[in-house]
């Protein structure tokens, strides 16, 4: 009996040994997952939108304050949410600036929190 157990484990281990190659756990063939953007043609596609700069760095312009709610009003949602840096084109640095800015114009009640 003790050998039977021990014999069933060896298979168990073959059995995983061998599924590691090209079938999963079930036994269905394993596909592997390519995560580069490839046509048909063999050529690497082209990303479908246009890469933003920093509004801030390109025209050295660094007034970024609390009181210019003009500009302040550019980096929020119309329901008063702060736009992302992926959205606006921002830097980190100057994206940070912005949000703490916008932050500070809430505070002193320049800009509302949620617009209804």
């Amino acid at each position: 009996m003790v050998m039977e157990n021990n014999e069933a484990a060896d298979n168990s281990s073959e059995n995983r040994a061998e599924n590691t190659g090209t079938e999963d756990s079930f036994g269905r063939p394993r596909i592997k997952k390519d995560i580069s953007i490839i046509d048909g043609k063999g050529m690497q596609r082209r990303s479908m939108f246009k890469k933003r700069y920093c509004k801030f760095c390109k025209n050295e312009f660094n007034n970024i304050n609390y009181k210019n709610i003009e500009l302040l009003i550019k980096f929020t949602k119309s329901r008063g949410k702060i736009v992302p840096r992926r959205f606006t084109g921002n830097c980190a640095h100057h994206q940070r600036l912005v949000t703490n800015e916008i932050k500070r114009a809430r505070y002193i009640a320049l800009l509302p929190y949620i617009c209804d």
